[in-house]
């Protein structure tokens, strides 16, 4: 039988945790107030925050190392960063380069679909309407998703079962089948139009940020000039200037031209695949930490190439192409 949830209100306290000597005041509180205490000494509980709280909160710890029993050490509170920090970065970088107040008349953008779903709250973006915000790109992934596996499989309709399309071995079988069959043809729709591929190299190759990273180097192309230029338009216009040089233009992908590519379908596809992995970054939440280790391990790539990239244009292709 159900029974009603008793509060407790812990009560206000006064006091900055930006400040040295009220976060010190503050811990003492917890370890006291909340901390139990049995027959085998003092139990651990759990004091979560943004990582900078949660940095503070553990330097404060080390700092009373020396304390004469337990209580006074604070070795009753184990300090954690919230992953919902975290995840509302990701949205952030999510709203930054899919959004666009501009878009409303164009059919499949965000902004478009905000509109025909009536979200009005999440047209606020996820700083203003973290809730509203998150429930809506759910709901554009998961229809995205629907519309990328109607292509995949010739459907008309998210309604049409042709005949033929479930195996009869799988649609009498086992649970255990149907949900293998069900996962094999997932796969094959991501494996379509979500390439998680390049991001899980990129972040398996991605060097500490305690390393200098090399900047590429640009030399003078004329025969027997050592000028060497950070940026690429610098030395065009050098070899231009100095020696009446210019270059034939770069064919290779990431500079072909816009008719080469379907930047549409790329947009549509780099939407799919970050939304994907803002429901993974939810789900790694419930997860064991093993199980949950790998996607968190793509979020600090995603968090650099949006800071890397942020002040480049909003339609760059290899900005959604990395996001993915």
């Amino acid at each position: 039988m159900a029974k009603c949830s008793t509060d407790y209100p812990l009560g206000l306290l006064f006091k900055d945790e930006n400040k040295t000597s009220d976060l010190v005041d503050t811990l003492r509180h917890l370890q006291k107030e909340y901390v139990p205490k049995g027959p085998d000494g003092v139990s651990t509980v759990l004091v979560g925050g943004d990582r900078l709280t949660e940095g503070n909160c553990r330097n404060i710890q080390w700092a009373f190392s020396d304390g004469a029993t337990k209580e006074d050490r604070l070795e009753g509170l184990i300090f954690k960063f919230e992953d919902w920090h975290a995840i509302r970065n990701l949205f952030e970088i999510y709203h930054r380069i899919f959004y666009d107040g501009a878009s409303s008349k164009d059919h499949g953008t965000l902004l478009a679909n905000m509109t025909k779903l009536r979200c009005s709250n999440a047209k606020q973006g996820p700083h203003a309407a973290y809730n509203a915000y998150k429930e809506f790109v759910h709901k554009d992934t998961t229809a995205l998703f629907l519309a990328a596996a109607m292509e995949h499989f010739g459907l008309e309709d998210v309604t049409e079962n042709p005949d033929g399309f479930v195996p009869v071995d799988v649609n009498y079988g086992l649970p255990e089948l149907k949900r293998s069959w069900l996962h094999e043809c997932v796969g094959q729709v991501v494996d379509t139009f979500v390439m998680m591929t390049g991001v899980t190299e990129a972040a398996s190759q991605r060097q500490p940020s305690t390393q200098q990273r090399q900047r590429q180097q640009f030399p003078c192309r004329a025969d027997g000039c050592g000028n060497v230029y950070m940026y690429v338009k610098a030395r065009e216009t050098h070899e231009r200037k100095k020696h009446n040089l210019v270059a034939p233009l770069d064919s290779s992908p990431e500079h072909a031209s816009p008719a080469d590519q379907d930047h549409q379908k790329q947009h549509t596809e780099a939407r799919l695949g970050f939304g994907f992995f803002l429901l993974n970054m939810q789900d790694a939440v419930m997860k064991p930490p093993l199980e949950s280790v790998h996607i968190w391990g793509l979020a600090p790539h995603n968090l650099q190439v949006h800071k890397n990239k942020q002040n480049g244009s909003g339609c760059s292709t290899d900005v959604l192409d990395l996001q993915m």
